[in-house]
Formats: C-alpha cells, sequence, structure tokens
C-alpha cells in the first residue's frame, strides 16, 4: 500500500514514483487530489515516455501479476 499516488492508500504496481513515496514519512504527503495531480503532472512532462511516473493501480490480485507477465 502506498499514498505517493493519490495521497490516499492504494493498492499500486511499483515504479518510481512509488519508490520515492516510501522514502518520506506518509505524513508529509499531501492529501488528495494534490498527490494525484503533481504524479499526472510528472507523467506528463516531456520526458513523458517514461512511464515510472504513472499510476499503475493494482487490485486484490496483483499477486497474479507475475504469472502474466509477458516473455521477453
Amino acid at each position: 500500500m502506498t499514498r505517493a499516488i493519490s495521497g490516499r492508500p492504494a493498492r499500486y504496481v511499483e515504479n518510481g514514483f512509488t519508490r520515492l513515496g516510501t522514502k518520506v514519512d506518509s505524513r508529509e504527503i499531501p492529501q488528495y487530489p494534490i498527490a494525484y495531480d503533481a504524479g499526472k503532472a510528472l507523467n506528463a512532462a516531456p520526458a513523458g515516455n517514461d512511464l515510472g511516473y504513472a499510476a499503475h493501480w493494482a487490485g486484490q490480485g496483483l499477486h497474479c501479476l507475475a504469472k502474466c507477465r509477458r516473455p521477453n
């Protein structure tokens, strides 16, 4: 669970944005919608083909993701 994506607890697929969120106290993450809007702005930035700042939401079946990965 992380609050980094939206300011509210959520399940996620780890990326650069959520890793940054683990480095700060969760009380320092702004409330929704500020955190969510900041993430959207980072993802839309000119270097925006880097999906490291996109919100990759995950549900209760996140543990199944490893079974669904594409072959190299």
